[in-house]
C-alpha cells in the first residue's frame, strides 16, 4: 500500500513538473523583466521625470507590440531576431540615456 501511494504521489510530482515547465516563457532576449524594474526603480529614485517615465512607457509597449506582430507566425526568423535585438538595444540605451541625463524629479 505504501509503495502504491508513494509511486502515485512521485507521479503526481513529475506531472506539475512537466506542466510547469511546458508553461515557462523564456521570452526573447536577456533582459525581458529587468528593464520593467529598472524603469520603476528609476521613477522611485527621483532618476526619472513624469515625460521621461512616460515615454519609456511608450517605447516599451511599442517593443511588445512588435514583438507580438513579428511572432504571429510562431517563430522569429534571422531577420526578425535581429530587428528586435536591435530595438531591444536602442530602448535599453535610451532608458540609460534617460537615467543619467542629470535631469531629476523632484521628490
Amino acid at each position: 500500500m505504501k509503495k502504491i501511494l508513494f509511486l502515485v504521489t512521485l507521479a503526481t510530482l513529475g506531472l506539475a513538473n512537466a506542466g510547469a515547465a511546458q508553461n515557462c516563457d523564456r521570452g526573447h532576449g536577456p533582459n525581458r523583466h529587468s528593464v520593467r524594474d529598472r524603469i520603476e526603480d528609476g521613477w522611485r529614485s527621483g532618476e526619472l521625470t513624469r515625460d521621461e517615465l512616460r515615454l519609456l512607457k511608450m517605447q516599451g509597449k511599442q517593443l511588445a507590440k512588435a514583438k507580438k506582430r513579428m511572432l504571429r507566425d510562431g517563430y522569429l526568423d534571422p531577420h526578425e531576431r535581429r530587428k528586435l535585438h536591435r530595438m531591444h538595444r536602442d530602448f535599453d540605451r535610451e532608458l540609460r540615456h534617460q537615467k543619467h541625463d542629470r535631469d531629476h524629479r523632484r521628490r
